[in-house]
Formats: structure tokens, C-alpha cells, sequence
């Protein structure tokens, strides 16, 4: 995470995943299937006969199941709705399921991606006498709180409002909503799927060309340290060099930052996930001198006048970080031109008013 970032407050938006553990909580421990719902949920098993097909999916898978089965699928299942202490201490396992209970998660992933794409935003349960429980109510508190730039690389914004849609929607049932990243995939974590300690806007980009559907835990057999996205205060931190006279390569380096052994663990994961120092690089050799520096450098008459403007806009773009995408790099960019020699700021001064020039001239 570049960003620590902050839950919104509680609101009637939580109450599905109340109904989801409340669920799985009570097939454990061998309710009927009537009773592994509170009666405020039943207008909604009502009135969505395919959310109670899936429900009713998973609780059939599980009464089939052997009584050795059941009890890989609860510890699984009690290991997964509690991963805390599993971001910060590879030592702790996280649990994989095994072929035997092979359906019995797929009709775990089913209803979790349902409840999530379908059954969050219909009207049954939207209209339950509860409080706030819009998707984008949520999405614009969460920026109100935040800011707008994606909390993962602070390149780009976070998405907007796009379409939500499941295999098993009718046509009337699509939504039209602000889109959210499942931090540990819902793929590999069904019970987490209407959780938002798991649910984060991102960009674009974060979401599905960069992480997709990447564990940030376990991976071929080996565990992984990750940010916590609420918890803590730890995140990632980066250096940057710049080499003016560098004639083959990029000018612009960014690497991640020394720190104790966890965080930069923590680091790796989260830059080899999400791919943040080689966009970030990328961006800054393609357009930091042309575009960036052109307009701060234009006119200016002498290096100290370089030098201030330099300084105002390292401290403008630290304050912007969150708010104006490519900010928090823009900011390494001015701290590390402002170590620069003399000469090299003199060299860029010249260009950007040659560059200036030339535009004049068009």
C-alpha cells in the first residue's frame, strides 16, 4: 500500500456479510437450513429465488459431506475468516482447500460472487430497514475520507461507476455501480467476498492488468507478508535517482526503500502484485522533462529562482498526494532534482525554455 487509508464508519452495508458468517456459522454447526437465516433476511430469500438457490447450494454440499470432510471444511472456514495475524507472520498457515471438498467450494465461490455482483445491490435488500446501504453512497464516503487517488500506487484514480454483472443475472438484475477490488481475491477467499475489511476502490489498473486474481498470501506453495489495508500504519516507501547524462537507459530509477526485514517483505509483494515502481518508472522517463518540468522551469531567470519554484512544488505535490495522481512521485521527483548539481538544473532550465521557444514558434 502506498497510502494507509481508513473504514468507513459502519453502516446497513455491512449487514450482508453479517448474514453470510451468520450462515456458514450456523451450518457448522448443523442448523436447518431455515434457521441459518434471522428473520430480517428472509424478504430477501424471498424475493431472489436465486439467492436462496445458491445458499441452498453450499448447505447441500456440506450435509453430503463425511464428517472427516466437514472438518477440513470448518477449520478451512475458521482459518479464513481469520487471516489477521496470517499479513504479518508467514510462520501462520493459511489453509488450501483439498479435491474432496473441491464442490463444496465452488458453491462457496458461486454464492460469494453473487451476494457481491447481484444480491448487494437489489432491491430486496437494499430496501431492509436499514441505514446506507448504497454501494455508491459507500464509494463517495470512502473518497470523502481517502481522497481520490488509488490507495495501491498513487498513479492513477480510483474507478468510477461501472457495470456489475454474474454468469446467473437476468437482464433486469445487472448493476450499474462503483466498483471495488476483493484485497485477498474472492477466488481464493469466497468467504471474504461481501466483507469490507476485504473490499477497496482501486484503479483500474490495480485491479485487473496488475493483480487480477493473485493471492497476496500464498503463492505455489510459499507464504507471502502483505499490508494490511486498514490495520497498522505501515506501507510502502520508495527511493528514486535521477542520471541526467545517462544516454541508454531510463534517467528515472525508483526502487523500494530499506526497511526492517517484514516491511520490505511487505514491499516486494505489494510492488511485485500491483507492479507500482515499473509503471511509476515508465511514466516519469516518458513525460517528467516534457511534461512536468517544462511549464515549472519556463522563464525562469537564474538557478535559485530554479531551486524555489523546485521546492514549492515538492511541498505542493506531498500535500496533493492523495488527491492529484502521480503526486506522491512528482514530489520524490523535485526532492531529488533539488540534490542535483547546479549545472545539471541549469541544463534543464535551458531545455525547458527551448522547449518553450519552439512552442512559441508553432
Amino acid at each position: 500500500m502506498l497510502f494507509q487509508i481508513q473504514q468507513v464508519p459502519a453502516s446497513g452495508l455491512y449487514w450482508l456479510n453479517d448474514v453470510l458468517q451468520n450462515f456458514y456459522q450456523k451450518l457448522i454447526a448443523d442448523e436447518e437450513f431455515d434457521d441459518c437465516f434471522d428473520a430480517e433476511f428472509q424478504p430477501v430469500l424471498d424475493a431472489s429465488a436465486k439467492t436462496t438457490e445458491l445458499f441452498q447450494g453450499v448447505f447441500n454440499q456440506y450435509a453430503a459431506l463425511a464428517p472427516a470432510l466437514k472438518s477440513e471444511f470448518n477449520n478451512l472456514y475458521t482459518n479464513h475468516t481469520n487471516l489477521t495475524d496470517c499479513f504479518d507472520d508467514v510462520g501462520l498457515d493459511v489453509f488450501v482447500h483439498s479435491n474432496d471438498i473441491s464442490d463444496i467450494w465452488t458453491a462457496c465461490k458461486t454464492l460469494g460472487g453473487y451476494l457481491y455482483t447481484t444480491t448487494m445491490g437489489l432491491v430486496c435488500f437494499t430496501c431492509e430497514d436499514v441505514a446506507n446501504t448504497s454501494m455508491d453512497t459507500h464509494f463517495k464516503e470512502f473518497r470523502a475520507i481517502n481522497g481520490n487517488v488509488c490507495c495501491f500506487c498513487g498513479l492513477e484514480d480510483y474507478m468510477a461507476e461501472r457495470t456489475i454483472s454474474s454468469e446467473f443475472e437476468n437482464e433486469d438484475e445487472k448493476q450499474w455501480r462503483a466498483s471495488y477490488d476483493h484485497y485477498l481475491a474472492k477466488k481464493h477467499y469466497p468467504f471474504l467476498s461481501v466483507d469490507f475489511e476485504n473490499l477497496i476502490p482501486c484503479c483500474d489498473t490495480c485491479n485487473s492488468k496488475a493483480k487480477g486474481e493473485i493471492d497476496l498470501l500464498k503463492r505455489e506453495g510459499n507464504r507471502y507478508l502483505t499490508f494490511h489495508p486498514f490495520n497498522g500504519s505501515a506501507t510502502a516507501s520508495l527511493n528514486i535517482d535521477y542520471t541526467p547524462d545517462n544516454t541508454f537507459d531510463d534517467k528515472w530509477r525508483i526502487s523500494i526503500a530499506p526497511g526492517d526485514i517484514n516491511l520490505s517483505d511487505k514491499m516486494s509483494n505489494w510492488d511485485h502484485t500491483f507492479q507500482v515502481t515499473s509503471r511509476a518508472s515508465k511514466r516519469l522517463n516518458d513525460h517528467f522533462e516534457t511534461s512536468y518540468l517544462t511549464d515549472l522551469l519556463t522563464e525562469r531567470p537564474d538557478i535559485d529562482s530554479v531551486k524555489r519554484v523546485l521546492r514549492t512544488a515538492a511541498a505542493r505535490a506531498k500535500g496533493e498526494m492523495k488527491n492529484n495522481r502521480e503526486s506522491y512521485f512528482k514530489a520524490l521527483c523535485f526532492d531529488e532534482l533539488l540534490n542535483q548539481p547546479n549545472d545539471v538544473l541549469e541544463s534543464l532550465r535551458f531545455a525547458a525554455n527551448q522547449q518553450h521557444e519552439g512552442r512559441s514558434l508553432d
